[in-house]
Order: structure tokens, then sequence, then C-alpha cells
């Protein structure tokens, strides 16, 4: 190795001049064209199944929305029910990504949901294993004996 005169190495970085011949990035105050599409109800499943599907990593949110599928309230108006402020927020986070998707899958721009956060008891499908377990020996004690019997714990 020799040593010597150091090099300059130039690494990509700011520009500080625009060059003219670049495209500059277009507004974002591009009207958009209203799309009103007719779709059956099996058809907006798909495509909420089909957002589901393409977001795989985001365990959360998909979970949130297998569990809390929206159900149609006014012509294209939909309400989606979570169970906590975190999946209202997760879900309002993710919402204009949300219905940009359905939006172009079902070439309805019409398409819109509301988020409502339930007030009552938590539904039965957002449990966690332990409170399906201590409901199912609620419901059949034999079930309850037969964990006790096997040293197993139901809490």
């Amino acid at each position: 190795m020799q040593h010597g005169t150091p090099r300059k190495i130039q690494l990509g970085g700011p520009r500080l001049k625009n060059n003219p011949t670049e495209q500059q990035p277009q507004s974002n105050n591009v009207a958009t064209e209203t799309k009103t599409n007719q779709y059956t109800p099996e058809q907006f499943n798909k495509a909420w199944d089909t957002y589901i599907a393409t977001h795989r990593t985001s365990h959360i949110l998909i979970n949130t929305m297998r569990a809390c599928r929206p159900v149609l309230r006014d012509n294209h108006t939909y309400t989606m029910t979570v169970e906590s402020d975190i999946q209202a927020e997760l879900i309002a986070q993710h919402k204009a990504d949300i219905l940009t998707f359905l939006h172009n899958n079902l070439s309805n721009t019409l398409i819109d949901f509301n988020i409502v956060t339930n007030q009552g008891a938590a539904s039965p499908i957002t449990w966690n294993e332990r409170q399906v377990l201590q409901d199912i020996a609620r419901r059949h004690p034999a079930f309850a004996q037969f964990a006790h019997a096997l040293d197993l714990k139901l809490s």
C-alpha cells in the first residue's frame, strides 16, 4: 500500500443548481377523474382481500383488515368498526392508500369508509388465545376438567 496524496472520491449528493432539461415533478393539484363504475359486494370483498394479500408484511394492518371488515352503510360509504384506538389510528394512517387501491381496482372513486372504535365488549374474532380458551372453559365445563386433568393452564 502506497501512501501519498489522498484521493478525492465524489459521491452523489444534493445538486445546487436545477438542470433546466430535467423534468420537474408536477403539482398534486391535478384534478382526478371521477369514476362511478358499479361493483358487487363480492367484487368489493375481493378487492379488499387483494389489498391484504399484497401487504403481507404489515401484520397488524392486515390482521385488522381481516377481523374488521367494512360494512356498507350508504351507497358507496362503508363503516369499519375496529376494537381499539391503536387499530383506528393504524387504519387512518393507511386509509388513503387503501382507498386509492379500491378506487383503481373497482373503477369507482366514490368509495369511502369511516373508522369507528367499538365501545362495547371486544369481539370474539379479536380475542387472544387466552381469552378464547377461557371462553371455551366457561361454556364447556368438561373442557375445563379435561385441561385440569392434563395440568394445562387456561389463564
